[in-house]
Parts: C-alpha cells; sequence; structure tokens
C-alpha cells in the first residue's frame, strides 16, 4: 500500500455521503454515520459544499453506473448487517471490538459513545489511520475507543483472551488465502468479515475496476465460493455461524427501497 489513504476506503466513504439526503433516509441510515463520514472527508479535503452539490451527487451515480452498478445500496446494507452483528454482540455480553482496517468506516465511533461499557480498539495502516486520528483531535475522540497502527502483512493482531468480537469488512480480498487462514488463526473468539466470491470481483463490474484497483496498489488478491467457506473455516479452527448472500443482504432493504438494484457478488461471514 502507498504512504496515504486506502483509495477503496474512501471511495465507499464518497459514495455513500453523495447518494444525497433523499437516498439516506429511503435507505435508512443513521444520521450520525452520514455526519462522521463527512467529518472524515472533510479531513480529506473535501468541503461539505461540495458533498452536498447536485453535480457532484451526479458524477456519482455516473461513476457507480459506469464501474459496478448497485454497489453503493450495497455497502450501505454491508454495514447495516454488520452493525446488527455488532449489536446482537453486545447483547451477549461481549465487552471488547476490534475493528480491523477501519478505514473510513464509522461504526466504532459510533457505538463508542452510546456503549461506554464496551471497549473498542480499531486497527489500520497508518497512512489510513491518520484521517481518523485527526478528525477525532478535532471532533473529539470517545474514552473507550483507541487506534493502533499495524501492518497486517507483518504483524499480529492482539487477540488477547477476553470474548472479542472481530471485524474484518472489506479487507481481507486483498489478502492471499494463506494470509488470510493466518489472519483468522490470530483471531479466535467470534469474526464477522466480508468476501468477495470470484476474483474479479463483484458481478457485472466493468473492467476498469480491476485496472483502477491495480493502479492504486489494492488488487484483489482472495476469493471464495459459497460451497467452500464451511470447509474454509473449518481448516482454521472456526464454525460456520451466519452466511448473508445476496438473497439475505437484500433482505435488509427497507420496503420502500424494494426494488432498488444491488450489487453483487461479495458475501458477509460470521464465525466463532
Amino acid at each position: 500500500m502507498r504512504d496515504e489513504p486506502s483509495a477503496t476506503a474512501r471511495f465507499i466513504a464518497e459514495h455513500i455521503v453523495l447518494l444525497g439526503p433523499e437516498d439516506h433516509a429511503l435507505l435508512e441510515i443513521p444520521a450520525d454515520q452520514i455526519e462522521w463520514t463527512v467529518r472524515l472527508l472533510e479531513t480529506c479535503g473535501w468541503s461539505r459544499g461540495a458533498l452536498a452539490r447536485k453535480s457532484s451527487r451526479a458524477v456519482s451515480r455516473l461513476t457507480e453506473r459506469l464501474s459496478i452498478p448497485g454497489v453503493r445500496t450495497h455497502y450501505v446494507l454491508r454495514k447495516r448487517i454488520i452493525e446488527q452483528e455488532a449489536r446482537k454482540a453486545i447483547s451477549e455480553g461481549f465487552r471488547r471490538i476490534v475493528i480491523i482496517a477501519g478505514g473510513f468506516d464509522v461504526l466504532a465511533l459510533r457505538l463508542a459513545n452510546e456503549f461506554p461499557h464496551v471497549r473498542f480498539l480499531e486497527l489500520d495502516h497508518p497512512a489510513t489511520q491518520r484521517v481518523k486520528r485527526e478528525t477525532l483531535e478535532r471532533y473529539g475522540s470517545p474514552k473507550n475507543l483507541a487506534l493502533a497502527a499495524v501492518d497486517l502483512r507483518h504483524e499480529r493482531i492482539p487477540a488477547g483472551d477476553e470474548p472479542t468480537l472481530f471485524i474484518a469488512e472489506g479487507v481481507l480480498m486483498y489478502f492471499s488465502e494463506e494470509e488470510v487462514g493466518k489472519i483468522l488463526q490470530s483471531l479466535g473468539h467470534r469474526v464477522v468479515f466480508t468476501a468477495i466470491e470470484s476474483i474479479d470481483g463483484f458481478r457485472g463490474s466493468s473492467r476498469f475496476v480491476r485496472r483502477w484497483l491495480q493502479w492504486k496498489g489494492e488488487p484483489f488478491r482472495w476469493a471464495i465460493a459459497r460451497d467452500d467457506v464451511d470447509p474454509f473455516l473449518r481448516r482454521h479452527g472456526f464454525s460456520l455461524q451466519r452466511f448473508y448472500g445476496s438473497s439475505e443482504i437484500r433482505a435488509q432493504l427497507p420496503p420502500r427501497a424494494a426494488g432498488r438494484r444491488i450489487a453483487e457478488g461479495e458475501v458477509i461471514i460470521v464465525a466463532e
């Protein structure tokens, strides 16, 4: 990775915000999720005015249509499911949540304020985490949230003995299968992670997406078919608890948005 924030992480943040207020309401995105994401993007140089412009939203719609149709809605629903899993773990007594490669995601920021009795640790590449550190310095950080810079290719994740929920959203596909196995084995406890079903990425995505990822130094290196998930997990000491494929992800759409297009090809896995 270059010494700059993850291009993919920034892309996701930008295009969720650029859905615009009407779609935010339609998809029932929490207001504090949008607000914290805007704050991170401001640290990167965006202005609120630019993010609110109709022309910016039009460019976002066009970018989606020419790259991965339906991907913005997929990202929204992906985050919704992961938040539900985090809340479920907290309700079951988990008091430690570790976000692996948090990027521009704001789940830990939001839940740390809501659940002061739960400890949150966010791990990320220093270049990407720099944006979040600067944002928290400006707006204040919850006392129960810690940030730690880590290079996942060379450093182990501090698992500890306390029951912990690990969240790895949109990150493991950038590692080899061997590296993914080692990361999972180092964790234990409960893990929520995303995976792509084909090394080509989302179904129906433009070939320019792969070229863009290569150019940004973030090519996909690992994918897994649905039938291979359970055996893969068992090899690394886990059992499959829940699997969210295309139909399960679509089920998260609010009724008013039922006919909305959603990109397919990425799944969410809960293992323990």
